[in-house]
């Protein structure tokens, strides 16, 4: 037994088949270190634990178990390495017919999938609570971050980095290569840390050394099973390609909008070994397991593109799985061959069993609307594919801090954009449905712009200059900030005209 963290299916799961007229079900799941299921029985009798097997689909996992349980007793199972996050469901069998199962799913790294109320409810999100009560998950995370209309707070939480001798050495050889630090969060009266972390250094165009504003890619469970209020990975931005400190920002908040998978972000302050690196944008992780769960029901692989490419099977090689284990990219191949063998007049409905259409379309209508003209969509670059347990696809825009800033067409340059665009509107199903969606967004940004929107880009430019202003490490002059955030501004009124396909 023993304490540990779990993480398993999200809220409102319900109960295996059986499990109402069970005396004994499964109580709580973890899927981290040690593994294992608790069992609670809910009988009037003790219960043979003989008569108990557990199973993850249809393998057999750990009995007959041995001992006795009382009643209104709970039991742990230790599964040590045998259940893996975010895949399969775990089984109860009780004299070999399964009469409760749990469903399994990414959470955020403190917490869990257990029955709350306890011993009688649904899975729901739990705090990780071994051989105890379950007890409700208090989500801590939104503390590293803000919403789009709470804006950028004048004081700003704090990120210190502490690296070692020869921690800091490796990342001046060779900055991608993950070292162990420390990380240790102060808001206010707050202080998390020192916490063990990986630390690398990030960004192409973007990136530089230690010796200038470096930008940042922590894991915290590079190392150690450690987590910072309930997230794993942060990307620490350093905006030298966005002078108006906001595009980024702006474009993931306007995509969450629209109820699309869009990483969370804040602003901090970063140090490291005690020189003061300045002011970055902190940007949830797309590989963040708290991420994934939160945003689809189940995770298989999270790749990665670069640019130039695009869902071509002569790709396939180059994409970087950033989560899942996909040695022979079968997965990803299927997705592929299935859009190659797809006819162009009815290219929507023929891939549609491995496309989530109804999030491509709206993403792809966010990124060119907000001529977000870096992305996959318009250059095939800065993108994600996610692909569930049934292979079906979604793709996630990133790198937006160069969005709003070119005055792309609705529908893209021919020459450059990615192959999903170019085959969805010569479909006139996908083209007309990739028409609505635009002008969709396109009235929720003008609503958003009236009912405040221009204001919170003001307000948020004058904080951010007085920030910017005790940056030592700055790309650019903080005095650019606010009249880029007014020709912003202009823009976004522009671009709502264009997406209404003016």
């Amino acid at each position: 037994e023993g304490e540990g963290e779990g993480e398993g299916e999200g809220e409102g799961e319900g109960e295996g088949e059986g499990a109402a007229d069970a005396d004994a079900l499964i109580n709580e799941v973890f899927c981290r270190d040690p593994e294992g299921i608790e069992i609670i029985n809910r009988g009037a009798e003790p219960l043979d634990l003989a008569r108990v097997t557990i199973g993850d689909n249809a393998n057999d996992l750990e009995g007959p178990l041995s001992g006795t349980l009382d009643p209104g007793a709970r039991f742990v199972v230790v599964l040590a390495g045998r259940i893996a996050c975010g895949t399969d469901a775990v089984s109860l069998a009780i004299d070999g017919v399964v009469v409760d199962s749990a469903p399994k799913r990414l959470l955020p790294a403190d917490a869990t999938i257990g029955r709350f109320p306890d011993g009688v409810g649904e899975f729901v999100v739990v705090a990780p609570t071994r051989d105890a009560e379950n007890n409700a998950y208090v989500d801590t995370s939104a503390r590293l971050f803000r919403t789009l209309d709470e804006g950028v707070p004048s004081t700003l939480p704090q990120l210190d980095i502490v690296l070692s001798q020869a921690a800091e050495a490796s990342l001046r050889t060779d900055g991608k290569t993950e070292v162990e630090g420390t990380i240790t969060f102060t808001d206010g009266a707050v202080v998390v840390g020192p916490i063990v972390a990986g630390v690398r250094l990030k960004g192409q165009s973007s990136g530089r050394t230690l010796d200038g504003k470096a930008a940042f890619k922590i894991d915290f469970g590079a190392f150690a099973d450690n987590h910072l209020f309930g997230v794993e990975e942060l990307t620490l931005n350093n905006m030298v390609q966005d002078n108006s400190a906001s595009r980024e920002r702006l474009f993931y908040g306007l995509l969450a909008r629209r109820g699309l998978p869009s990483p969370r972000t804040g602003t901090v302050r970063v140090s490291v070994n005690g020189v003061d690196f300045g002011v970055y944008l902190n940007l949830e992780a797309h590989d963040d397991e708290g991420f994934l769960g939160r945003h689809f029901a189940s995770s298989a692989h999270l790749y990665e593109g670069e640019y130039g490419q695009d869902l071509y099977s002569s790709s396939l090689p180059l994409f970087d799985e950033d989560y899942g284990d996909d040695l022979t990219r079968a997965a990803l191949e299927n997705v592929l061959t299935t859009i190659e063998g797809a006819s162009a007049a009815a290219f929507m409905s023929e891939t549609a069993s491995v496309i989530d259409w109804s999030r491509v379309v709206p993403n792809m209508a966010v990124d060119m609307v907000s001529s977000h003209w870096d992305s996959y969509t318009a250059t095939k670059n800065n993108f994600y594919l996610h692909l569930d347990k049934d292979g079906v696809m979604t793709i996630l825009s990133s790198g937006p801090d160069q969005a709003f800033t070119e005055d792309i067409a609705l529908h893209g340059d021919e020459a450059t954009r990615s192959r999903l665009l170019a085959a969805c509107l010569v479909d006139i199903d996908c083209g007309t449905a990739f028409d609505v969606e635009a002008s969709a967004f396109a009235d929720d940004l003008d609503a958003w712009l009236a009912a405040g929107g221009r204001q919170r880009l003001r307000d948020d430019a004058a904080t951010l200059t007085t920030l910017f202003a005790t940056d030592p490490r700055q790309d650019w002059d903080e005095v650019q900030i606010v009249p880029l955030v007014e020709q912003l501004i202009v823009t976004l009124d522009a671009r709502v005209v264009i997406g209404r396909g003016g």
